[in-house]
């Protein structure tokens, strides 16, 4: 049970790459936003096939997992804006050690996305940010940290392992060291809060204004 947080976004990091190219080769926007659709709905049933034994294992439930309640959604909206903030703190530290690495990693993103048409690209301005938040969250500190940590009994461990495995996969080196950072404040928050839910307001809030100052880049 402890690979599969890996294994999970192992595969459908693979399945998506893989189509992507096939996508890419058709060049037609409806059908690009289609496949990822599709692609989409793929990757949340494997996180759902994978976690779903773990959540009754533990007499868990998704809402339980992600800690929604009504009466906590401002101080969740805090804690998420706080986070950002956090996050965009640690990427400006960050970035003169990632150029270091791959000085033409920047431009090469600003110039994939200026190269997608402008449906494509508001699309994903606002699914990636969505589906991101969801899903990272889920399977990096809703289920990698938790069963790390249950299954060494140390939480520093458990926040290393969860952490690393979340940088690793998100393949540039550009973005390795920074991933991992923002892996272990977010297993941080989760260990003192114990709900997802502030931890997909930030990551989607980052991510969401990232894609905005991407967009301000590359124009209409």
């Amino acid at each position: 049970m402890a690979g599969l947080p890996l294994l999970n976004f192992f595969l459908s990091y693979v399945v998506f790459n893989v189509l992507s190219y096939f996508y890419a080769a058709a060049g037609k926007t409806f059908l690009l936003i289609l496949y990822r659709v599709v692609l989409t709905l793929i990757e949340l049933a494997i996180i759902f096939y994978v976690i779903y034994p773990f959540m009754k294992e533990e007499k868990d439930s998704p809402k339980k997992m992600i800690g929604y309640k009504r009466e906590n959604l401002f101080s969740d909206f805090k804690i998420g804006i706080g986070l950002a903030v956090v996050a965009f703190v640690l990427n400006f530290i960050y970035s003169p050690i990632g150029d270091s690495i791959d000085p033409t990693y920047e431009q090469s993103v600003v110039d994939y996305f200026k190269s997608q048409h402008i449906a494509l690209r508001l699309f994903d301005s606002i699914m990636i940010p969505i589906t991101a938040g969801f899903v990272e969250e889920v399977v990096w500190r809703g289920y990698g940290y938790r069963k790390t940590k249950m299954l060494t009994g140390n939480f520093p461990i458990g926040i290393l392992i969860s952490s690393l495995s979340f940088a690793f996969v998100h393949g540039q080196p550009y973005v390795i060291g920074f991933a991992f950072l923002y892996g272990v404040v977010f297993c941080l928050a989760y260990e003192r809060t114990k709900r997802l839910m502030p931890l997909m307001i930030g990551h989607w809030l980052y991510d969401f204004i990232q894609f905005l100052l991407l967009m301000g880049q590359v124009g209409f």
